[in-house]
C-alpha cells in the first residue's frame, strides 16, 4: 500500500537516508531496517535523487554482483 502522496517510503525513511548521506555514512538495508524499520532503501535514494536532485554515490563493484544468464556480458564489460 502506498502512502497518500503516492510514495512507498515514509518521510522518516527519506530523512534518515538523507541524514546518513550528509554525514558521509555508508547506508545499507540492515541499517535502514534497524534505524527506521524501513526496507525500501532504494526507494528512499531514488526519491532523494529524482525529486530533490541529491547526488547518490554507490560503492558497488561489478565483480560482487550476480548477473542473470541473459546479462552475464555486463559483468565482463566492467573488467576492461
Amino acid at each position: 500500500m502506498s502512502s497518500p502522496g503516492g510514495w512507498y517510503s515514509s518521510p522518516t525513511q527519506v530523512y534518515c537516508a538523507c541524514c546518513a548521506l550528509l554525514e558521509g555514512r555508508t547506508n545499507d538495508h540492515r541499517t535502514e531496517f534497524r534505524e527506521v524499520r524501513g526496507w525500501r532503501l532504494a526507494a528512499s535514494c531514488h526519491r532523494l535523487k529524482s525529486r530533490y536532485g541529491r547526488r547518490i554515490l554507490c560503492d558497488l563493484h561489478r565483480t560482487a554482483l550476480r548477473f542473470p544468464p541473459s546479462a552475464r556480458a555486463l559483468a565482463a564489460e566492467g573488467e576492461a
